[in-house]
């Protein structure tokens, strides 16, 4: 079984399909840390600057305001400027705890709290208020969370830039979608090629299901492997230019009061939990399609198929009147659905982690069920044919 092992991994990394795929990727981080990463702002961005800016039109509407006038603004301004000194002075002394505290309540006396932020707004959208405000909630639950854990804090840990957040961030937009795309495309012909040796392979010492399962582990540690270093290399270019970020950081969850704030950590590890199952899940099916099929394109479009299929029920809002939203699918983009964000999308409180493991693993159950009921059949016509 180990040269067998050996065997197949020789012959992936010799692979053209799969170097193209690897190279096509680094070359993507590279566009992504040192283009697209330095563009993020935050829609809560600190910056002295800004804080300078709000303060200088405080004080201008105190000295040009009679204050017998009693107007709204120059009560407004009166309340807000002390703070608005008291946040720069900390951000200035590099205090950023005292920085939160004064921002926290900053949050609360704002002339517009509620205004939906321009970098959630779409057009046409009637739930654009709801999701700027749990935007704003996230926010608030997050400044709530150092003041509790007070974790190592720095001026892009504010603006959420460190390496560690903007993987977080790189998962809560589509990064899922591409690593298990990657997957297909490495799996893809792992079983289709052997039709073209087919005599060669079978002459191997080792049942059909031993064969399968030694592809599945080659395809899986190749796919890790290329993902670690590729994320490696990603963060080490942001983490050198704004900092790699703190593990225990905190991060909401679903955004609303009383949520569990999972640290940085714990919520990476839940993501690498589906990754890894969701990786086994897709290599399988690849190879029950190679099998029935035995057509590497077509394996690829059918896994695209399944792997986007979330979109052919997915609704805003459904998850109040169904269960659709608990469907394994629902979890293949595993960076939004357990960071909370799904649930906002859905109008629901189902897409958790427990229940993602038991819908995923229901899946992979019924994978392995017809892939082993496939290569019993095969192999029972195969001596019915002898």
């Amino acid at each position: 079984m180990k040269a067998y092992f050996l065997f197949e991994w020789k012959l992936f990394w010799k692979n053209k399909k799969n170097q193209g795929a690897i190279v096509l990727l680094f070359f993507a981080m590279l566009v992504y840390t040192l283009l697209i990463v330095p563009t993020y702002t935050h829609f809560e961005e600190v910056t002295i600057e800004g804080i300078e800016e709000e303060l200088a039109e405080g004080i201008g509407v105190l000295e040009d305001i009679d204050p017998d006038t009693r107007s709204r603004d120059f009560y407004f301004y009166q309340q807000i400027t002390p703070i608005n000194q008291a946040r720069y002075s900390a951000l200035v002394n590099e205090d950023y705890l005292t920085y939160i505290e004064e921002t926290m309540t900053y949050f609360g006396m704002r002339k517009y709290p509620f205004q939906v932020h321009p970098q959630f707004y779409e057009y046409g959208d009637l739930r654009s208020q709801e999701k700027g405000d749990y935007h704003l909630q996230n926010n608030f639950q997050r400044y709530r969370g150092y003041l509790d854990y007070q974790p190592p804090l720095t001026v892009e840990t504010l603006n959420g830039q460190t390496a560690l957040q903007t993987l977080q961030r790189a998962l809560n937009n589509g990064l899922a979608y591409i690593l298990l795309g990657l997957v297909m495309i490495f799996a893809m012909d792992s079983v289709v090629k052997d039709y073209s040796h087919k005599t060669l392979i079978e002459s191997a010492p080792l049942t059909l299901s031993k064969r399968y399962w030694t592809k599945t582990v080659v395809v899986f540690s190749a796919t890790f492997l290329t993902v670690f270093a590729l994320l490696f290399s990603g963060l080490t270019l942001v983490g050198v230019r704004y900092g790699w970020g703190s593990w225990l950081l905190p991060v909401a969850q679903n955004a609303e009061p009383g949520d569990v704030l999972l640290s940085m950590s714990q919520l990476l590890v839940q993501q690498l939990i589906f990754f890894i199952i969701l990786t086994v899940v897709f290599i399988r099916v690849i190879f029950l399609w190679s099998i029935l099929i035995k057509n590497e394109f077509f394996n690829l479009i059918a896994g695209m198929v399944l792997l986007f299929s979330e979109f052919l029920y997915f609704k805003d809002g459904i998850g109040f009147f169904t269960n659709l939203d608990i469907l394994p699918f629902t979890f293949f983009d595993f960076g939004s659905a357990l960071s909370g964000y799904k649930n906002l999308l859905y109008t629901t409180d189902s897409i958790t982690f427990k229940n993602g493991l038991i819908s995923v693993g229901i899946l992979f159950i019924t994978i392995e069920i017809l892939l082993l009921a496939v290569m019993y059949l095969r192999k029972t016509l195969r001596k019915n044919r002898q």
